[in-house]
């Protein structure tokens, strides 16, 4: 029997080549957060010598004329003032510190007459009211200087803001000096007043206010 022939064997296929590996592409960046715009420009200045806006807070600096009758007449040429509304009262507390606020009763009332009455203003006849609330852009002010039975009440006078105060070499000035026939003021912004600060303040006190552009409109009251 002839010999069976030689079984094929498949050929060997070469062993698969080693592939490099895939390089893996970085992560996209993520986009940028955006930030909210800033309330304040980085090259703005702020200036408190020139203030912008408005705001109904004021110092009211005030020099009151002697009274002419009852225990003025003849005693010591001074004052008790209180400074009031028709509803309120700020009592002073000094040029470096926020007047007192009382409903006008209560200032005027024997409970004060008889207490601190004008408190840091007791016989003064200058006298700071700071960070007094006008609660708009004009009030109508009128000086009491405190008596024991009868106080002495003063013309009423509407003032605002003045807006032409500044300070000059540490000195504060005012073109405006809002004058009634026994007393005058200047109406500091309370912004520029903490600027000047206590020095400057009673400075201006001691000037005695001098009226460069004086301003005058007298409101007659019973009160």
């Amino acid at each position: 029997m002839p010999p069976a022939p030689p079984s094929r064997q498949a050929p060997l296929e070469p062993p698969p080549l080693a592939q490099s590996p895939v390089a893996t592409p970085p992560p996209a960046a993520a986009p940028p957060v955006a930030q909210a715009p800033s309330a304040t420009p980085p090259n703005a200045a702020l200036s408190l010598t020139n203030p912008v806006g408005t705001s109904s807070r004021v110092t009211i600096l005030l020099i009151i004329e002697p009274g002419t009758n009852g225990i003025r007449r003849y005693g010591r040429k001074t004052a008790d003032p209180v400074l009031c509304t028709t509803t309120t009262c700020w009592i002073g507390a000094g040029t470096d510190r926020t007047a007192t606020v009382l409903r006008r009763g209560q200032a005027l009332g024997s409970g004060n007459t008889l207490g601190k009455r004008a408190a840091a203003c007791n016989q003064h006849l200058a006298c700071a009211y700071r960070d007094v609330d006008l609660k708009g852009p004009a009030a109508t002010v009128q000086p009491i200087d405190l008596r024991i039975m009868r106080h002495d009440r003063r013309e009423f006078l509407p003032i605002e803001a003045d807006r032409s105060c500044r300070l000059s070499n540490g000195s504060l000035h005012c073109d405006k000096t809002f004058t009634g026939r026994t007393w005058r003021a200047w109406v500091v912004p309370e912004a520029l007043a903490a600027e000047a600060g206590k020095s400057a303040l009673d400075a201006a006190l001691a000037g005695g206010l001098a009226a460069r552009h004086p301003a005058a409109a007298l409101i007659e009251t019973r009160l």
